[in-house]
């Protein structure tokens, strides 16, 4: 997931994010490690899926603002690891992927 936070203002102003999944588009849960702590300035965040962690079909964005008065603008990515061709002409090499499940 990447985060791309344009504008926050307000007194203290902190945005976090974090990534939900679900199998059926309405029984959605957390997404383990897969979170983005408060941010309180503008910039962009990346946060990746650990080996094994599967996300399933349907995928949502749950932010936390906290701060008086705050407002934030963002934009937020999810996208599917694509693996690069490999290329190799070493017959003795190895090439490491994830398998879709």
């Amino acid at each position: 997931m990447s985060v791309t936070l344009t504008a926050l203002t307000g007194t203290t102003p902190a945005i976090a994010f974090a990534l939900f999944d679900s199998a059926d588009n309405s029984s959605f849960a957390a997404v383990p490690g897969v979170t983005i702590a408060a941010l309180n300035a503008v910039g962009t965040a990346v946060v990746s899926v650990g080996d094994g962690v599967i996300i399933r079909r349907y995928v949502a964005i749950a932010t936390t603002v906290t701060g008086t008065t705050p407002s934030a603008t963002f934009t937020a990515v999810v996208e599917k690891d694509i693996a690069a061709r490999i290329t190799t002409t070493d017959h003795n090499a190895k090439i490491f992927g994830r398998e879709e499940r």
